[in-house]
């Protein structure tokens, strides 16, 4: 037996904002997304499970508006559920966890239970930056971790220093039982023994290379891990919603549901071209499934962060 809830319901990534993306035609993005936190704090009610929230919850310390985050405080109060949570970066301000954004409002309002290195309810917690390897106080297989930090299926890229692989975030918190990752869009998880990573991925569909993405949450059996299994979230028909008359006419890397790229050197080529510049995160996701990089694509790796940057190729 074991001192946890029964079920651990697990999301993260929401990227709350007032804002609509580009690629987005209807009006009512951010409602969309409000339509997604019921279904899973719905889901999490009616299984009587806790709900994990590994960061990321807000696109901005400041996108979203008073009158949403009052909305959200409103949501959270709907369901008789406890909620733990640490912030990503885009909670954070200036890397902080500011007094005034919206993160701290959630804190205040006592809906949601931020957690840190000391348990509380064996539930611990590693905010954005804070790559500690923590201790379990003697808890050892009967505690959760929930951690923003980029943790990819496979090896990272080279150039991520703080990034990890899944089996290496198992090593490194070996205490845990289980760890509850944010940050990293897409979703997946890995088993070591009778212990579980569960990397939750996001629940926006917020770019073109998500058109055909399925967002989802997690259901985490905490007595039995290999139990464990992902839950679609209900998403709009993509005609509804993106604009596909004028994505359609542009160039594009082709790309997995999940957002990965096929090809490195397609990426390099379209930025080369001029076409486009993606941030640098969506380069990381492009890049942060390839195990191996030969001389050839190191130098197009270099290629591709010197052109996103502004400057030009050699």
């Amino acid at each position: 037996m074991t001192n946890l809830p029964r079920y651990i319901v697990a999301s993260s990534d929401w990227h709350l904002t007032k804002r609509v993306p580009m690629s987005r035609i209807d009006k009512m993005y951010s409602l969309h997304l409000e339509v997604k936190v019921h279904q899973i704090l719905e889901h999490a009610e009616k299984i009587n499970a806790a709900v994990a929230i590994p960061g990321d919850i807000f696109d901005s310390y400041d996108s979203p508006t008073y009158g949403m985050t009052n909305n959200l405080i409103d949501i959270f109060n709907t369901y008789d559920v406890l909620v733990y949570v640490v912030a990503g970066q885009h909670d954070m301000q200036n890397r902080m966890i500011a007094n005034s954004c919206a993160y701290s409002t959630l804190i205040k309002s006592s809906v949601v239970t931020h957690v840190g290195d000391r348990p509380l309810n064996n539930f611990y917690g590693l905010s954005y930056g804070d790559n500690r390897k923590i201790s379990t106080y003697g808890r050892k297989g009967d505690a959760v971790l929930l951690i923003h930090r980029t943790i990819t299926p496979k090896t990272p890229p080279f150039f991520l220093n703080d990034a990890i692989s899944a089996q290496s975030a198992l090593n490194l918190y070996s205490d845990f039982k289980i760890i509850i990752s944010g940050d990293y869009h897409v979703p997946f998880s890995a088993v070591k023994d009778d212990r579980i990573l569960v990397n939750c991925g996001t629940i926006a569909r917020s770019s073109k290379e998500l058109i055909d993405f399925q967002p989802v949450f997690w259901v985490i059996d905490t007595e039995d891990v290999t139990k464990t299994h992902t839950v679609p979230l209900n998403v709009k028909p993509k005609e509804e919603v993106f604009q596909l008359a004028v994505l359609e006419g542009t160039t594009t890397v082709k790309q997995d549901a999940a957002g990965v790229s096929d090809s490195i050197k397609a990426v390099a080529e379209l930025l080369q071209n001029g076409e486009a510049k993606p941030k640098y995160e969506d380069i990381v996701r492009a890049l942060a499934v390839k195990n191996e990089f030969s001389k050839d694509d190191i130098s197009i790796l270099n290629d591709i962060l010197r052109i996103a940057k502004g400057g030009k190729s050699k």
